[in-house]
């Protein structure tokens, strides 16, 4: 887990009316570098298969078993069809853009925290929804990673209205859970292709 990068934000009190609006701020850096994690392990997994393909295909053409050519043969085919599916994955999500609109999200918010004082608290939030309505939503378990870095990791007090707010068991339940399935699913891609061609190279 990564700590919330340092701005220039204040940290809001226990009675702030504009809880919500620091705290989605917070968890849309979060958002940003979840997308920004995904663009950089899609764009090295395109190039680590891309690889397995010259590779495998170079072992088929200086190999004279014929047996063993089709397997390298089928097995190109296996990963040239996980190579597309990456492909297609990388461009229509597009990682990248949605991390730069996640950032543009929280710069916009922290802009209107220092608005307060200027501003009514009506205007603030009525504002704080307009911002909103123009991006996309971050997902739960940016919010869980949130919580995780500000209460386990710098090891501050969170609040919501005056709530303290704290990990539930389902927030535990729910990181170790993603955290496992991604490192996993990356770890398992980049073993097998490797395993293959140790075996047979």
């Amino acid at each position: 887990m990564t700590e919330d990068t340092d701005d220039d934000t204040p940290e809001l009190t226990a009675d702030s009316d504009m809880d919500d609006i620091w705290i989605t701020s917070k968890v849309r850096m979060v958002a940003e570098r979840r997308y920004k994690k995904y663009a950089f392990w899609s764009h090295i997994l395109l190039t680590y298969y891309a690889l397995m393909v010259i590779i495998i295909s170079l072992l088929e053409r200086s190999n004279g078993d014929i047996s063993e050519n089709t397997i390298f043969l089928n097995y190109n085919i296996v990963i040239s069809i996980i190579l597309l599916i990456f492909t297609l994955i990388t461009y229509g999500f597009k990682f990248e853009e949605q991390s730069y609109r996640h950032r543009d999200c929280y710069l916009r918010l922290q802009r209107l925290l220092k608005t307060r004082g200027r501003s009514s608290t009506v205007k603030v939030h009525e504002k704080y929804m307009d911002i909103l309505e123009g991006y996309p939503n971050h997902a739960d378990i940016d919010y869980e990673v949130f919580l995780y870095n500000h209460i386990i990791v710098q090891k501050k007090e969170l609040t919501f209205s005056g709530n303290k707010v704290k990990l539930t068991c389902y927030n535990w339940i729910s990181i170790g859970v993603r955290t496992f399935f991604y490192y996993g699913v990356i770890g398992v891609l980049i073993y097998f292709p490797l395993r293959f061609i140790t075996s047979y190279g």
